[in-house]
């Protein structure tokens, strides 16, 4: 990149130069801060969540938790086309600059496609399913693009500028909900789901903005680092196809349970699934930092680069998570006591599967960031599309006999059966580097 390049990179972020100039995601200090910044963000919607479940009725608790787990379901598609191979791609502080005017774009297109395909699903919902569906459709609608673009500013600073400005942006976010949630307090309607979801879209808004990232698709120089339209289609639509797949183990399994079941049970999973909240910030925050550091390591040191990133993961994941699990598991009835009163009080079963659900994902996740940095997302598709299958033959028997427990029992395997999948493909790729 030449200094002019560089330059007009720089200005197109609207952030000054010395920003750049810091070592950003490769410093040894980046995964404390996106632990502060994931700690930050993730604490406060915990807070909130764990506050909609006490306060809300649990069927207006069951349509926002289903709204939730959708927008988990759809920012795959952002993810695929997008995220993943803008942060995997070895382009880190300065050179991924150059390309910024592309990823904006695709932004772009994969928001208002997303957005489109909400609408059309609440317009039908209202004739074939239950009124609650399409309740949470709309939630879905109004969440959606605020929460998009908060996860594209994250990444766009997180592999271009400070890891500060990442901080910068949590604390944003957290004080503005915390604010809006006690404004909506003192005006009486802090009760109201349609105020606590107004929260989280203001606050998001705010975070944006906060980051000091053009965001917007404008014009400007066509470059998209080493990535061609058809080699993000291609990567895209399998990564697309394994988000897919991941959902039959994840939001399918939640699918059922509410079709089996009822917003009821789906509550009570969630319920308990805010007391791990806590782990699935942690995985959050390394995933940040080590989908970058793989893809940069892997550019560099090829196959060995990439697996020492894993093992990093891999320790900092364990050695932080075990106790947290462990405590909580062993305290789940006096918590959800604490937490809920008596209206969840009956769920420490959850509990503990939800923690073994974590461990799953905690060992999981840094072998399948191997397979997107090797732009494998088929074999990682495979691989999921076999656990999914798997899972969902068993998952109604499951619920009709167990109903949360046994979604949890489900969601477990899921994510077991995916990570032995991923990790042989991976060693297939390094002993072929081996001989």
């Amino acid at each position: 990149m030449t200094g002019a390049t560089f330059v007009r990179a720089t200005e197109d972020l609207n952030v000054p130069l010395t920003c750049v100039r810091d070592s950003g995601v490769r410093s040894k200090s980046a995964r404390h801060y996106a632990l502060l910044e994931q700690g930050l963000i993730s604490g406060s919607n915990f807070l909130l969540y764990v506050y909609a479940a006490r306060m809300l009725p649990k069927e207006e608790w069951g349509a926002l938790s289903f709204a939730l787990a959708s927008l988990l379901l759809l920012q795959g598609f952002q993810r695929a086309f997008v995220t993943l191979p803008m942060i995997t791609s070895g382009e880190l502080q300065g050179s991924g600059l150059t390309s910024l005017f592309f990823w904006r774009q695709l932004q772009g297109w994969v928001t208002g496609l997303t957005l489109l395909v909400i609408c059309v699903f609440i317009l039908l919902s209202s004739f074939a399913f239950a009124g609650w569906v399409t309740d949470s459709a709309m939630l879905t609608a109004a969440l959606v693009v605020p929460l998009y673009y908060l996860e594209f500013a994250r990444r766009v600073v997180i592999i271009t500028l400070s890891m500060k400005r990442l901080l910068i942006m949590a604390i944003a976010y957290s004080v503005s909900l915390l604010l809006l949630v006690l404004i909506a307090y003192g005006l009486g309607v802090a009760t109201q789901l349609k105020s606590l979801v107004a929260a989280m879209i203001v606050a998001s808004v705010v975070s944006c903005l906060a980051s000091r990232v053009a965001l917007l698709p404008t014009r400007g120089q066509y470059q998209s680092g080493n990535w061609t339209p058809s080699s993000i289609l291609h990567f895209g639509r399998w990564a697309a196809a394994s988000s897919l797949a991941y959902s039959g183990y994840n939001f399918a399994v939640q699918a059922i349970l509410a079709a089996i079941a009822g917003p009821g049970a789906l509550g009570a999973f969630a319920a308990a699934r805010n007391l791990t909240q806590p782990i699935g910030t942690l995985i959050q925050a390394m995933d940040s930092v080590d989908k970058p550091r793989a893809g940069h390591a892997h550019a560099k040191s090829g196959m060995s680069g990439l697996l020492r990133v894993i093992r990093q993961s891999w320790l900092w994941l364990l050695g932080l998570s075990l106790p947290y699990l462990i405590t909580i598991s062993f305290f789940s009835p006096q918590l959800l006591e604490l937490i809920y009163g008596e209206k969840y009080a009956d769920a420490w079963l959850l509990v503990s599967l939800w923690c073994l659900v974590m461990l799953a994902m905690i060992v999981t996740q840094p072998i399948e960031t191997g397979l997107y940095v090797l732009r494998r997302p088929d074999w990682l598709f495979f691989g999921r599309a076999t656990a999914a299958i798997l899972v969902l033959i068993v998952t109604p028997w499951l619920v009709i006999r167990w109903a949360a427990t046994g979604a949890l029992i489900a969601l477990a395997a899921g994510w077991g059966l995916a990570g032995l999948f991923a990790s042989v493909q991976l060693l297939r790729v390094r002993n072929k580097e081996l001989v």
